[in-house]
């Protein structure tokens, strides 16, 4: 009987609880603005610190940090006030070996013309999926400053199999310990070319987050996989004039941020 009473007690304040959490998820699905799409196209470095063992020794077919083209695509939308939030994706292609005979368990860098020799050897693609927000600032008329994080997940899917290479191990590495988080950071400047066109540049670092805690292998910086970006974008906004006169949430002018 007691437990009735407990029960009916607590009835109300979770019915409450409920109700409130599905008005403010509605709410804050209203305050999402879609503003627009970005196009964009740049450079990704990938770190790479293990071209030598912790003795010195060479590790065979491990590449010097390659540096690779990375197109993506994001959709722009505006929330209250100065933030924005714009998830997006992005690509690359990366050959990685995974050498074999050898007493450490590394994932590494190479180049086709590496051969298999020294191990399997799979052609990489790779997916960023990004959640970035952060503010943004009009520090002209013509002008957009942004500022980002995003927990971002790089997934690696290793589906091309060099000359018959095993790749279950390079999808163990990629998918264990929590390799795929890498939290980012960016610096967003762009450009109002016209009322719905802006043409902008981006700044972006990743980082794993493995690395704080996973085993490395004697040899392997604390900067090893992280990923350093520069791309190039267009974006076109189909709020058009309303966009370009950059008023806020509450229609204020850009200038009177």
């Amino acid at each position: 009987m007691v437990y009735f009473v407990q029960m009916k007690a607590f009835r109300r304040p979770l019915l409450l609880a409920l109700f409130l959490t599905i008005a403010a998820t509605s709410a804050a699905a209203q305050t999402f603005i879609f503003e627009g799409l970005e196009f964009r196209a740049g450079m990704l470095w990938i770190g790479n610190s293990f071209t030598e063992t912790g003795d010195g020794e060479s590790v065979q077919g491990s590449d010097v940090s390659p540096l690779r083209f990375s197109p993506g695509i994001s959709a722009l939308f505006k929330l209250p006030g100065l933030w924005r939030i714009s998830p997006g994706v992005d690509f690359f292609y990366q050959e990685y070996l995974r050498p074999k005979d050898q007493p450490y368990d590394k994932v590494v860098p190479t180049q086709i013309e590496a051969g298999t020799v020294e191990g399997d050897i799979a052609g990489t693609f790779g997916m960023l999926l990004s959640f970035p927000i952060g503010p943004e600032f009009r520090p002209a008329e013509d002008w957009r400053l942004s500022f980002a994080f995003s927990p971002t997940l790089t997934l690696r899917f290793p589906l091309v199999a060099i000359e018959g290479s095993d790749t279950g191990g390079h999808y163990q590495y990629f998918f264990s310990n929590g390799r795929f988080l890498t939290p980012e950071l960016r610096l967003r400047a762009g450009y109002q070319m016209s009322p719905r066109v802006e043409a902008a540049v981006l700044l972006r670092g990743l980082y794993p987050v493995a690395n704080l805690y996973a085993d490395l292998e004697d040899g392997v910086a604390w900067w090893d996989e992280m990923m350093v970006g520069i791309t190039l974008s267009i974006a076109y906004r189909f709020g058009g004039a309303e966009s370009a006169a950059g008023g806020d949430s509450n229609g204020a002018p850009a200038g009177n941020r």
